[in-house]
């Protein structure tokens, strides 16, 4: 395929998306009016289209100059993008530089120490990141609004050079929160894709030469593992809307993010509110940059590799290990791959953190929980003090283990699986309707913001409802990884044997090409991992559990105890007290299960991909 042909065919995908964007903003958040309540469906999509293309969903109703709701929206989104531009940059800057020395120390403390340093600030919600700068940074650092007051009745245009001090002033705390989040992502796709480069028959012909390893690792691997960090680009877009959404809530900055949360939750009852027209414009906007960015991302990766157009992948599987390890039954295979995940601290790090909150999370909630009667700072009565309502916040964070821990597996799990699947069948029947549908809804998926369809999921709140939801939301970048593997694996030698001796789709799907998934839902995992996270202890932090609050008993907050809402809880008295037992316990909790996690699939990389640990 030439890239005149695949241009057009990527812009062909990406407007079909847009347009399934529209058609989801149309089904979910539409309401016709009273006129055309009664008429015919054709009416109403005509209504639509008219409201959305013509009116440019109406005039806002907040200015007293009539101005269409989009063109605000529009105007006020400028400062979002810079700031997720900026992070963007920084993030992959700093995780190619520090992802490069990690893989050349390869196994080594530098190694494991660069590793957790930039892992870390990941595994932290980016709310919870930029609640403690808030805290202890301002006010020497600038923290609310995107400039000082002057600029808020002044143009900035006439005075340019005073003002881009005073806004980058003001974009710092949020720009080094968003930052430090996204960070051990790129850091983790370079490190993993150099230790694959290091094994290249050019790799070791450069060391052959008596290349200094500054040449080896900057002239040589680095172009190759640049391909792939402008591709994940395009598979974590729900983590950046994410950022941009909780960045500008913590700092109260009003952009996109901050519009389309006060447009979903009430900021006095924390009810859900009904669907108004800003929120159909914030979607909508939300879903073009992010189909933009994608499309951009797509072209980039095509000049850099053109082995993309064949719209496949480019990994080359061993046949020989391949029939080993068919040939070996299924218990051998499992005790060999245990055997090889418990070598190292990494995977025997991820499976303690995970096992001892399971073991603290069903059986401590069967305690009875103590009260102080008031708020008091850490003692030998209470390890980690009280919260304002006299609870002992070590039992609380006991009793928050078990929500925490079965919605954050749960959602991940769950991710995981339809990804599987999803990328399975859209993989194997590419050239069919199928498949072709299938990647279009995973594109959809993709470019909408996750936190909205999480909001309006149908189902009554509770704990289940996010387990669902996220679990149903998040599950796109293993679709994608799982596609390309298994469009790289149908064309193979052993695929074709199957077919030329009359093995059925099904037969080739799950027993020739599924096993073949593995290494892709492993590289996945810590992707979803941290979407899942996230997700989950935003909506917590946001208010979406304060619908039940009223049913809630308000000692042990039964039936629904989680390290998400203990932050929500804690958040209002950390603010203007900083009460730091109240703010930081729940937060490492939910850094530490994240970092499990993360651990987890980075070993599962290893053990699934040979070519890592040599």
């Amino acid at each position: 395929m030439g890239f005149r042909e695949y241009f057009f065919k990527r812009l062909a995908s990406s407007i079909i998306t847009w347009v399934f964007v529209l058609i989801l903003n149309f089904i979910i958040f539409y309401a016709p009016s009273p006129e055309s309540r009664f008429q015919s469906f054709a009416s109403q999509v005509k209504e639509y289209l008219s409201f959305v293309f013509l009116e440019r969903f109406g005039p806002y109703p907040y200015l007293p100059i009539r101005t269409p709701t989009l063109d605000y929206i529009i105007s006020i989104s400028v400062y979002s993008l810079i700031l997720l531009a900026l992070s963007l940059t920084i993030a992959i800057a700093l995780g190619i530089f520090l992802g490069s020395l990690a893989s050349y120390k390869n196994g080594g403390k530098i190694d494991a120490g660069l590793t957790v340093a930039a892992f870390l600030p990941s595994a932290f919600p980016v709310w919870w990141l930029a609640l403690v700068f808030f805290m202890y940074l301002h006010p020497p650092l600038p923290a609310f609004g995107w400039s000082s007051e002057r600029w808020w009745f002044q143009s900035p245009w006439s005075d340019i050079f005073s003002f881009i001090p005073d806004f980058l002033s003001h974009l710092l705390l949020p720009l080094v929160s968003f930052s430090l989040a996204l960070t051990g992502i790129y850091f983790l796709v370079t490190r993993n894709s150099l230790k694959s480069i290091h094994a290249e028959d050019y790799m070791i012909t450069a060391k052959a030469k008596g290349l200094t390893p500054a040449k080896i690792m900057f002239k040589h691997a680095l172009r190759n593992a640049i391909i792939n960090e402008v591709s994940i680009i395009a598979l974590t877009p729900s983590l950046l809307v994410l950022g941009v959404i909780m960045i500008e809530m913590v700092f109260s900055r009003n952009g996109l993010g901050f519009m389309l949360v006060g447009s979903v939750i009430n900021p006095v009852s924390g009810e859900l509110m009904e669907p108004t027209p800003i929120l159909q414009a914030i979607f909508m906007v939300f879903a073009t940059v992010v189909i933009v960015l994608h499309f951009i991302v797509d072209i980039s990766v095509c000049i850099l590799d053109p082995r993309i157009r064949t719209d496949g992948g480019s990994r080359i599987l061993d046949e020989k290990s391949r029939e080993d390890r068919l040939s070996q039954k299924f218990h051998r295979r499992v005790l060999k791959f245990l055997r090889k995940f418990m070598r190292g601290y990494w995977g025997k790090f991820g499976l303690g953190v995970i096992i001892f909150f399971a073991i603290v999370g069903f059986t401590v909630p069967y305690l009875p929980l103590a009260r102080a009667g008031e708020l008091e700072p850490p003692s030998l009565n209470h390890l980690l003090g009280t919260d304002e309502h006299g609870r002992d916040v070590l039992a609380m964070i006991f009793l928050g283990a078990r929500a925490s821990l079965l919605e954050g597996l749960g959602a991940v799990s769950l991710a995981l699986t339809v990804g599987c699947f999803v990328g399975l069948f859209s993989g194997y029947f590419r050239d069919h309707w199928i498949g072709y549908l299938l990647d279009r809804i995973t594109d959809l998926f993709l470019s909408v913001p996750i936190i909205v369809i999480v909001a309006y999921f149908p189902t009554s709140p509770g704990p289940h409802k996010w387990l669902l939801a996220v679990g149903l939301t998040t599950w796109t970048v293993t679709a994608k990884l799982v596609r390309m593997e298994v469009i790289s694996a149908r064309e193979k030698p052993f695929i074709e044997a199957s077919r030329a001796a009359g093995a059925r789709d099904t037969y080739i799907l799950f027993r020739c090409l599924l096993p073949e998934c593995i290494p892709a839902v492993a590289s996945s995992m810590p992707f979803v991992a941290i979407t899942a996270l996230s997700v989950q202890s935003s909506l917590d932090y946001l208010g979406f559990q304060r619908r039940l609050w009223s049913s809630i008993d308000p000692v042990t907050l039964a039936p629904y105890t989680s390290w998400g809402t203990m932050l929500s809880y804690g958040s209002q008295i950390y603010i203007p007290l900083k009460q730091w037992w109240l703010i930081f316990p729940p937060g490492i909790c939910i850094a530490l299960l994240g970092f499990a996690l993360i651990a987890i699939g980075n070993k599962m990389i290893e053990v699934t991909n040979p070519k890592l640990a040599t």
